[in-house]
């Protein structure tokens, strides 16, 4: 439905199909009367005797016939394809392009059906797409002690490469930013713009955030993240790729991995990033915790149903297909909303953690994606997001503009302290002697003139 709202808004405009029927008509009308005209025998008026035309009828009627058919299947291709090439050549370009990894396990069919719901976003809003469907990694990155599907550190690589060959071009000719989407998300609302999340440029104190991820029930999520073409891009997914080769023990206990790296990276404590580093400063300006909902919802209120079982390891049933309203499924954890669920409207929903019933949850979520009824394929959303989005930077960057202002204070009073440590244990400075007094000697007697 929606992309035959997209192919037809060509002829919507009015004039693009006005010149095609006029030439059939017209042309219909011409081989109309020379049908009659050889139906009726009309004589030749150069010939004495119409043999000719009575011998050759036939298949002059069935020429007639087919230059008709050829005539509408021209005339609907120009009705239907035109409007689509106009769509595509008039289509905005961007600056943001999204990712994806869709290998071993990922590489289905359902999977590259729920693909097709990113495509009709990025047709609609002009954003290229990588999407690698082989692993990119080697063994010694891969070898996973808990037996996980292979796969999760292409992400990272993948990410990187792309950064990496983006900065290498001349600043003009780059992308801006890069959204990461597990390849296990449906798009339901391809009508919001991507562009809505960013921070503003017109706001400098904003100028230095790098990565915006959302955050849930397990802390950080990386399932779905943005990230700014930069030099602290390639540092931080540098770091990612790194971590199996460095922490392979921590791995052997992490509930998970690349989202485990990310963790540690931007929120452990022996981090270099989330620590003070030997440059002076940390960098918790350069990245920012955005809400779940704008873009990495979850398809259920709760993960674990009353019997404590991970609702994720069965088939979706009617009960858990969550219909994107307030009544969520009765968990029997009280009801209350939380804030990564998926509402009506939402760009997008996240599958993660369905493994072995992964097609049992996406396809009904699929169809439903598909059929773009209005309540969850709207414009309206994008213009409720645009105000939320709004507040939202406004806060970060106010939060940003405080926490300088005190990281400045705190430097000014380390140098303070270390400026006064440097006489702490050393004998205090002798005391001048007070300066010496000049006395004029007593006038003496008159010395007598010659």
């Amino acid at each position: 439905m929606y992309r035959n709202d997209i192919s037809t808004e060509g002829l919507r405009q009015g004039g693009s199909e006005t010149h095609p029927r006029r030439v059939r008509a017209v042309l219909e009308m011409a081989v109309g009367v020379l049908i009659c005209w050889f139906e009726q025998e009309i004589p030749d008026p150069l010939s004495h005797s119409n043999s000719y035309f009575t011998t050759y009828k036939p298949f002059i009627i069935a020429i007639a016939v087919f230059c008709l058919w050829q005539i509408f299947q021209l005339d609907f291709a120009a009705s239907r394809i035109l409007p689509i090439i106009q769509k595509k050549v008039n289509r905005p370009v961007s600056r943001i392009a999204k990712v994806t990894v869709a290998a071993n396990s990922l590489n289905s069919s359902v999977i590259h059906h729920a693909l097709r719901t990113h495509k009709v976003q990025d047709d609609l809003h002009g954003y290229k797409s990588f999407i690698a469907t082989n692993e990119l990694v080697g063994d010694i990155s891969e070898v996973d002690h808990q037996k996980r599907p292979r796969g999760a550190w292409s992400k990272p690589a993948y990410l990187l490469s792309i950064v990496v060959n983006e900065l290498a071009k001349p600043e003009c000719d780059r992308l801006e930013w890069i959204f990461w989407f597990d390849a296990d998300t449906v798009v339901m609302n391809p009508q919001t713009p991507l562009e809505v999340f960013l921070p503003p440029k017109n706001n400098s104190e904003l100028s230095t955030v790098h990565l915006l991820m959302g955050s849930n029930m397990d802390g950080l999520n990386s399932g779905a993240f943005a990230l700014r073409i930069h030099p602290w891009t390639v540092s931080l997914l540098s770091g990612v790729l790194a971590y199996p080769l460095f922490f392979d023990s921590k791995l052997q206990t992490d509930r998970f991995r690349d989202q485990s790296a990310f963790v540690w990276l931007l929120e452990g404590p022996d981090s270099p990033l989330a620590e003070r580093s030997w440059l002076g400063r940390n960098h918790w300006d350069h990245w920012v915790v955005i809400p779940m909902r704008w873009f990495n919802s979850f398809p259920f209120n709760n993960p674990y149903n009353r019997e404590e079982q991970w609702i994720l390891s069965h088939n979706m049933t009617n009960a858990t297909f969550d219909n994107g309203t307030d009544k969520v499924y009765d968990d029997g954890q009280g009801g209350k909303v939380q804030p990564w669920k998926v509402m009506q409207g939402d760009m997008l929903v996240h599958f993660a953690g369905t493994g072995g019933v992964r097609d049992s949850w996406m396809g009904p979520w699929i169809e439903r994606a598909e059929a773009y009824l209005p309540q969850w394929s709207n414009a309206t959303t994008k213009e409720v997001l645009k105000i939320e989005a709004e507040n939202f930077w406004n806060d970060r960057a106010e939060d940003i503009r405080r926490g300088k202002e005190e990281e400045k204070a705190e430097s000014t009073q380390d140098k303070e302290k270390e400026e006064g440590s440097k006489f702490e244990g050393s004998p205090p400075p002798s005391t001048p002697p007070p300066p010496s007094v000049v006395v004029d000697p007593e006038p003496g007697p008159p010395i007598p003139s010659s």
